[in-house]
């Protein structure tokens, strides 16, 4: 009877650390200057966090183009999808309301590697990203970096 308890503790320790030696890593990237960028306000920065902290799992991995959230100043829209080297990439711009383009103030690329299905994890990577590059004015990837995240 011990054996067989000690044999299913050995067991479920195994199963731990596969799953936990399993999740993967996504990962975001600054990358180059964001094109066609407005210089964005303080306001537009507070704005732009409000709306991009909107952001759901779903939204981010969809195909559909268009406003993902608005608020009142800026909203976040998906400008669609591209494939490079075999990868999806979903294109999430924060722009400002009312104005012809140019009106982007963060971007951000999202490869279909990222869709892990560690829905918070993955969704506060690409939040913190859309942020960072309304601050920093450069575009942001994020992507499965192929690493594993352990105990």
């Amino acid at each position: 009877m011990k054996s067989n308890k000690l044999l299913l503790l050995l067991l479920l320790l195994i199963v731990l650390l596969l799953v936990c030696f399993s999740l993967a890593a996504v990962v975001s990237q600054q990358r180059e200057d964001i094109p066609n960028r407005v210089t964005p306000t303080n306001k537009n920065r507070q704005d732009l966090e409000d709306v991009a902290n909107e952001l759901k799992y779903y939204d981010i991995f969809r195909k559909k183009q268009g406003t993902i959230h608005r608020g009142k100043n800026v909203r976040v829209d998906k400008q669609g999808f591209f494939i490079r080297y075999d990868q999806t990439w979903y294109n999430l711009q924060g722009q400002l309301n009312g104005l012809n383009p140019p009106s982007t103030i963060a971007h951000v690329l999202v490869s279909e590697s990222a869709n892990t299905g560690q829905e918070k994890e993955v969704t506060d990577i690409v939040i913190a990203a859309m942020i960072d590059s309304c601050k920093t004015g450069k575009t942001y990837n994020v992507s499965n970096d192929g690493k594993r995240n352990g105990l």
